[in-house]
């Protein structure tokens, strides 16, 4: 497996992107439907069906399986991915970790992990994972059928604040305005993650006063 810095990354936080590789063209809005689908279910097969009615719905064009071929082929070609066929679909073979959604939970995980022994370690992976946002999750895709439920999962956590800071006097509250009360685990964890790590981070500024963080460009 390429190593982390140099392999192609798969950026689905924002528009769809991928990097690594050149400049890839991803090409128009139905390829790039399929790019984000197949990006959705990393090392897991989409089925052509679920493909077809995810990005063209119940009335497809006709000859839509030669169609979907050959967008296959093109994303093959500018993305220099591994895009094989799976039984009745096709499964994009990339490392988890080189989807920056998946990474985001990774950083979320041990953030939330690391809360109550190292409170400054958690706050640095959960800016971390923070930093991978660059907008809405698929904002170029975000009429595509098929990508609602991801789209709708990644946006519960991504209201998370953006300006923790170490030594707050004030409780920092990411979710102001709304409970997590029904939503998928991701954001459960984020949301107690976050309030209980703006306790012991206002406990750790209280005694190291010199050590604030402060958000880029400020």
């Amino acid at each position: 497996m390429a190593d982390r810095a140099t392999a192609t990354k798969f950026l689905v936080l924002g528009p769809l992107e991928v990097v690594g590789n050149g400049d890839a063209v991803l090409g128009g809005p139905k390829q790039r439907a399929i790019l984000g689908m197949l990006i959705s279910q990393v090392g897991r097969p989409v089925s052509n069906d679920n493909l077809i009615d995810g990005i063209w719905g119940e009335k497809p064009p006709g000859a839509i399986q030669t169609s979907l071929h050959s967008y296959v082929s093109n994303l093959r070609t500018a993305v220099g991915a591994d895009i094989e066929r799976s039984g009745g679909g096709y499964v994009l073979n990339a490392d988890p970790a080189a989807v920056d959604a998946v990474e985001f939970e990774r950083f979320v995980a041990e953030g939330t992990k690391a809360m109550s022994a190292n409170p400054e370690s958690a706050s640095e992976a959960l800016r971390t994972g923070l930093g991978l946002w660059r907008g809405r999750p698929y904002a170029d895709l975000i009429g595509v059928e098929g990508l609602q439920s991801e789209i709708r999962r990644l946006e519960r956590p991504s209201r998370f604040g953006r300006s923790l800071s170490l030594g707050s006097a004030t409780a920092w509250d990411p979710f102001p305005h709304r409970s997590c009360s029904k939503s998928t685990t991701p954001c459960v964890s984020i949301s107690r993650c976050s309030r209980r790590l703006s306790v012991q981070l206002n406990a750790v500024g209280r005694r190291r006063p010199h050590r604030r963080w402060k958000a880029p460009g400020r």
